[in-house]
């Protein structure tokens, strides 16, 4: 977060915001920022609501900083890439339904145990409907957004 210029004459805490994230990827989300004054009239700090979901990595996003009673603040956000935590949950329902889609493929000749196959790739399935992937969007470890895994999902367009 850059505060480009603390602007002067606010006397209540200014609102702050984020243009809406570019694309059509389901689950885009807007950020939400919130500002906090210097003590002499001026924005001080900017800190991140909600991260939102559907920014480019590496983009800058020019914030946008109205009320508050004063003018001229401008501020600028850098969007990381954030890290994926997989949790072993994630990594063994996808061997499993990597298996499924190999025996399914390997059997496809034998009704009997084609069905199996499906059967185990739709068990599989249903649990990924139920199960999300977590996103650490500020490095400090802890999961800030989950994903649901039952969906295509893209991160960023």
């Amino acid at each position: 977060m850059t505060i480009t210029a603390p602007g002067s004459g606010y006397t209540t805490v200014p609102t702050v915001t984020a243009p809406a994230p570019t694309g059509t990827q389901w689950g885009n989300e807007t950020a939400t920022f919130l500002a906090a004054l210097n003590g002499t009239g001026g924005v001080g700090a900017i800190t991140v609501g909600i991260a939102g979901m559907g920014y480019p990595p590496g983009s800058t996003l020019t914030l946008s900083i109205s009320g508050g009673g004063g003018s001229g603040a401008t501020a600028t956000a850098n969007v990381s890439a954030g890290a994926l935590m997989i949790r072993p949950q994630i990594t063994r329902l996808t061997a499993y339904k990597a298996i499924a889609f190999v025996a399914a493929a390997q059997i496809a000749s034998n009704n009997k145990l084609s069905s199996f196959a499906n059967y185990f790739l739709d068990l599989v399935s249903a649990e990924f409907q139920q199960t999300v992937a977590e996103l650490d969007i500020n490095g400090d470890g802890l999961a800030d957004m989950a994903i649901p895994l039952g969906r295509s999902n893209t991160i960023y367009t």
